[in-house]
Parts: structure tokens; C-alpha cells; sequence
């Protein structure tokens, strides 16, 4: 099985919290919209409960059946990817090149990263989430390039639940110091750092 890579946004203190091990999960609604227009009207069952239905595939049953008595499914895939997939993470950022007067020569990068651009030439890269003010501009999170990521992640764990169904342990996983009850329903990605 060939391991998939995708990006995804992770913004504010974010990412300075996976890389204190403080984040190790992240909840995303992306590919629920439908089941989310009406979301108390359908439940999740287990995908290792129904034959013939692939494991990366997450079942919804509406809980009101059709007129001819048949129920009413959804199969959904998580977008983000599955158990043993990677996450690229993508945040805030910019750099310099190594030809360019250096802001930060006299500080301390906090993670000491040099990178590549694609056509070689060397850089040093910030990243907002550390907390520098720099005159320079910042790039937003969404247009950063795989190669000035700093932080990949392996999926360890999948679920859909709903975001009420949160649990405090699963809160502080967040990040969160506070829970937020809502009644959508989401994806709950666990993740270990990789790189």
C-alpha cells in the first residue's frame, strides 16, 4: 500500500504545539458538508461492522428510513487520509536567501532550518508559530510549497464523531484549554511527529 501525503493548515500557535508534543490530534469537517446540513439526523456506525464495505471508507446511516423502508447511507472517505498516511503541515511563513541581508543574524532561528528551494538555492526559513515579528513578509499557510514544510506527521488513528462528543483528554490533545461544544459532525485525526 503506497503511504498518501497530504497538506493541511495548521494555524496560530498550532504547529509550535505539535512540536511541544502538545497537539497530537486535529478535528476537520472537510467532506462532511452534506451530512452537516442536518447533522442530528445521522449516525456513524463502525466500517468494521459492515461486509463488504472498505476499511477507509466511514459509514452514515439517516436515521429516518426512505418510504420503501430501505435506509438511507452515506460512505465517506476521510479526505486527510488514513491510518499509516502522512500529513505535511503547512503554516505561516517566509524566508530569506542566503544572498539577501539576514533580519534574524542575530538571533536564533528556533529550529535552525536551512532549506532548498526547488531551483537549489539556499534559504533560511521562519515560521510565525515561533513567535517572531519580523518586518518581513509573512506568507500565509496556504500558499506554502511542500519543500518549506517543517513538520511532517503520521496519521495513528481515524475516526467521525460528533464535536460534542469530545472528551477532556481529547480536548487537551487539541490544545484546547477550553471545550467547545458544537453538534457538527467531524473527523478526529490523531497524529505522531515524524519530522
Amino acid at each position: 500500500m503506497m503511504v498518501k501525503e497530504t497538506g493541511i493548515i495548521m494555524s496560530g500557535n498550532h504547529p509550535k504545539l505539535i512540536l511541544d508534543r502538545i497537539k497530537t490530534q486535529t478535528r476537520r469537517t472537510s467532506g462532511l458538508k452534506g451530512i452537516n446540513l442536518e447533522p442530528d439526523k445521522w449516525i456513524s456506525v463502525r466500517r468494521d461492522q459492515m461486509i463488504g464495505i472498505p476499511l477507509d471508507t466511514f459509514i452514515f446511516h439517516n436515521k429516518e428510513d426512505r418510504d420503501d423502508g430501505e435506509s438511507i447511507r452515506e460512505l465517506i472517505k476521510c479526505p486527510y487520509g488514513q491510518v499509516g498516511d502522512r500529513l505535511w503541515v503547512r503554516e505561516t511563513f517566509t524566508w530569506v536567501t542566503l544572498g539577501e541581508k539576514d533580519p534574524w543574524k542575530d538571533r536564533a532561528i528556533a529550529d535552525g532550518t536551512f532549506r532548498r528551494m526547488p531551483n537549489g538555492e539556499p534559504v533560511k526559513m521562519c515560521y510565525k508559530a515561533d513567535g517572531y515579528e519580523i518586518g518581513s513578509r509573512w506568507y500565509p499557510s496556504i500558499h506554502m510549497p511542500r519543500w518549506a514544510s517543517r513538520i511532517t506527521l503520521e496519521i495513528t488513528k481515524v475516526r467521525a464523531e460528533r464535536v460534542q462528543e469530545i472528551t477532556e483528554v481529547d480536548a487537551k490533545a487539541e490544545g484546547l484549554k477550553a471545550q467547545s461544544r458544537e453538534t457538527w459532525w467531524c473527523w478526529c485525526i490523531s497524529f505522531k511527529v515524524v519530522k
